[in-house]
Order: C-alpha cells, then sequence, then structure tokens
C-alpha cells in the first residue's frame, strides 16, 4: 500500500514537473469580456465567414458559437442563460447569425460607444467574396456592455426592429 501512495505521489511530481498539468489546464476555457465592443463581436461573428478561425476555435476550446461552443465567447451571463444554441439549431438557426448557412464574409462598423455601453452593425453578405452596393446582405445589432473583465456581448437584433427582433424573445427568426 504505501508502495502504491509512493508511486502515485512520484507520477504526480513527474506530471508537474513536466508541465502537462499547465498544458491540461490552458484548453479549459475561462470566459473574458473583450478589450474592445468590435474585438467582443468580432470574436462571435468571425468563426462563421473564416473557416480557419471555426476549425482553430474548435480545436483550442476557444468561442466557436457555428457549433454552440460559447464558454469562451464574450457574451453577458443573461444572454450565456438565454442562447441554447444547439436546441436552437435543431429547431431552426443559429441565433447568433440568424443563418443557417454561413456567410461569405461580415462587415462591422461601431455606431455608438460611451464607455459603458456600445452598438455595432455587422451587415453579413452571401454573394461574392468583395460584395458590391446592390450584393445582398441583412444587418444585425450587436449591443454590448462594459464588464469588470472587458467587453461583453448582451443582445443581439436585427437593425432597426430591436424590440421585435432581440434575442430574448421566444423565438428568433432571421432578419429580413
Amino acid at each position: 500500500m504505501l508502495a502504491h501512495a509512493r508511486s502515485f505521489a512520484l507520477a504526480l511530481a513527474l506530471v508537474a514537473t513536466t508541465g502537462l498539468a499547465s498544458r491540461a489546464s490552458a484548453t479549459v476555457a475561462t470566459p473574458r469580456g473583450a478589450s474592445t465592443p468590435l474585438q467582443a463581436v468580432a470574436a462571435l461573428v468571425t468563426p462563421f465567414y473564416d473557416s480557419a478561425v471555426e476549425r482553430a476555435a474548435r480545436r483550442d476550446g476557444g468561442c466557436d458559437p457555428v457549433t454552440g461552443a460559447l464558454a469562451a465567447c464574450p457574451l453577458t451571463p443573461r444572454l450565456r442563460a438565454r442562447l441554447p444554441i444547439d436546441e436552437a439549431m435543431r429547431y431552426s438557426a443559429n441565433p447568433i447569425c440568424r443563418c443557417q448557412n454561413p456567410a461569405r464574409t461580415v462587415r462591422l462598423a461601431q455606431i455608438y460607444d460611451d464607455g459603458r455601453a456600445a452598438y455595432i452593425i455587422t451587415r453579413w453578405f452571401y454573394g461574392p467574396a468583395d460584395p458590391g452596393p446592390g450584393d445582398h446582405a441583412y444587418r444585425i445589432t450587436f449591443a454590448l456592455v462594459r464588464q469588470p473583465d472587458g467587453w461583453d456581448v448582451d443582445d443581439t437584433y436585427c437593425t432597426g426592429q430591436a424590440r421585435t427582433t432581440n434575442l430574448y424573445l421566444s423565438s428568433v427568426g432571421p432578419c429580413p
């Protein structure tokens, strides 16, 4: 029995000294706010149109709303509780992009930031890689709040339709 305990302690010491323990804990995602409102929204939308970012997030345990892996995403606790993406996707579409298919590209523009709240408008394009003014796109506004650890997304809605399309409604549909 004593030999078994000694072997176990030796194994633990070996793991600690080789750095395996620190590498294992580094893969656990810890939600933290982003440094800026644009970075927070980019963390959520980039995986939808950049497959390399999406694959890296999936591999590294990062923010991957495409698959519903939200643990590392910059979201308020209120929004995190509202987003059971796997359940929503089973019946309709992903509630972050309000889509079933990924966009070819997404453009972001900050429209408001008073240091406590911010709004970012995103345009989701499904046409050519370099969209022009007449290409099909829809807009989603992301509402953010500053938390002690940075910026977190608190809500999204179809731009211009906040009261009828925000994520806290019982059903979330596509934007027109």
